[in-house]
């Protein structure tokens, strides 16, 4: 009976040290009392090795083995009182360090539970029966991951760190191969994001060759100081999300060409509706759209083409920039990374030439960045170039700063950040 209490309660190590344990139920608590076995050690003042009893002490230690009830250790051990000098002093405590009362069980279970990044302070201590605090100490005392070596291709960018915070965006590096994050940095702002990627080994940063970034500009300068041999490839996501910013503004200002006074959209002018209701036809992918669309202005059903014609068909210069953008974005599809100089430049000036501002500009932008663009097209073990993978791990970022509401400490942040979604990050101590 002894030895299956002490296996469900996962104390096989400590199986020598126990001489009984009763279990109590109080309330909705589970307490096993323990009785440690008498323990034969030296008066830690004269070192005399005979002693007799003293007295009895508790104490009680949180044991986090069932899931659906609190559970606790009271633990019963010696006193002891040296014959030779009268010393009283105590045996050591099995399960828990001296001024601890929650076991090594317990601990690694709170770590475990830290892992996953939903988790918050408050649910992982009022699982265990301990305070959050107890959890944050717990973490900082054993969590302190190291940066991991940069790789040849690295992604690179920010997250917001939230209005208290002095410096509003942090950056992250991300190993474009593993996805694994490499490290994350307090700031995005060009000098000190300089000092201290300097810091990382020349042997390292000399050894990376691609860097994949969005359009902040300053990154660039970054790049170039610090990481003397990469090429820089902007990830193609921000490219077209610049392009179809520019389409809106053109709907936006064609669209209000055909307001009325009204604050009803239902009454408003025909085509006004039609570009404010169904705007999403002009920046959508067309194979992600429904094959049909019910008009309720107009009591009637559109298929997805005929729709689309209508849209088109309202003003000139909206169609023309329509096909201006609907040509980038398959050069983005079916471009390679042996595609020529002299077919971005081609395109590039078809914008230079559009009759729209906003085209003309998006131009201007796609001349900025043309050589970085071209390296977009560059395939590493068979994937091209971007920064979905970085993206996604700023989601998660994004939801255990929302789960916590916020970080004031951004150390902690950064160490919750690569503990939670780096895998297999090692425990201090392990």
């Amino acid at each position: 009976m002894l030895n299956d209490t002490i296996n469900i309660l996962s104390l096989e190590s400590y199986r020598e040290q126990i001489e009984t344990i009763e279990l109590v139920k109080e309330n909705n608590h589970l307490v096993y009392v323990i009785k440690q076995k008498r323990q034969n050690i030296t008066c830690p003042t004269c070192g005399y090795m005979e002693s007799h009893i003293h007295s009895y002490m508790k104490k009680k230690i949180v044991h986090s083995i069932h899931n659906d009830m609190s559970c606790h250790l009271l633990i019963t051990y010696h006193r002891y009182r040296c014959k030779h000098c009268k010393q009283v002093y105590s045996e050591p405590v099995m399960l828990a360090k001296r001024y601890e009362t929650i076991s090594q069980y317990t601990k690694m279970n709170v770590l475990d539970d830290l892992r996953v990044s939903t988790n918050t302070f408050t649910f992982i201590g009022s699982k265990h029966n301990i305070s959050a605090q107890t959890v944050i100490n717990l973490f900082d005392e054993y969590v302190e991951p190291r940066r991991l070596k940069l790789s040849v291709v690295i992604c690179m960018d920010e997250f917001y760190l939230g209005k208290r915070s002095k410096l509003k965006y942090a950056c992250v590096l991300l190993d474009f191969v593993s996805g694994a994050i490499i490290e994350v940095f307090d700031t995005r702002h060009k000098h000190k994001l300089i000092d201290q990627l300097l810091r990382i080994p020349i042997t390292e940063r000399m050894a990376v060759q691609y860097v994949i970034i969005d359009m902040w500009d300053s990154y660039r300068a970054v790049i170039h100081k610090c990481f003397p041999n990469a090429k820089i490839a902007v990830d193609s996501f921000h490219v077209i999300w610049h392009l179809n910013r520019a389409m809106n503004d053109i709907r936006i200002r064609v669209m209000n060409r055909y307001k009325k006074n009204s604050s009803s959209l239902i009454h408003n002018d025909i085509y006004y509706y039609m570009l404010k209701k169904y705007y999403f036809f002009l920046v959508v992918d067309y194979d992600r759209l429904a094959k049909e669309y019910v008009i309720p202005k107009l009591k009637t059903t559109y298929t997805k083409d005929n729709l689309l014609y209508y849209l088109l068909s309202i003003d000139k210069e909206l169609r023309a920039a329509f096909e201006l953008k609907e040509t980038y974005r398959d050069f983005n599809k079916t471009a390679d990374q042996y595609t020529t100089l002299e077919d971005l430049e081609d395109l590039i000036q078809k914008f230079r030439k559009s009759s729209s501002e906003e085209m003309k500009k998006v131009g201007k932008m796609l001349h900025n960045w043309q050589a970085e663009i071209l390296n977009s097209f560059t395939k590493v073990e068979g994937k091209r170039l971007s920064n979905s993978k970085i993206e996604n791990k700023n989601s998660q970022i994004k939801t255990i700063m929302k789960t916590a509401n916020g970080y004031k400490d951004f150390y902690r942040l950064r160490n919750r950040i690569l503990f939670s979604l780096n895998k297999n990050t090692p425990i201090k101590g392990k």
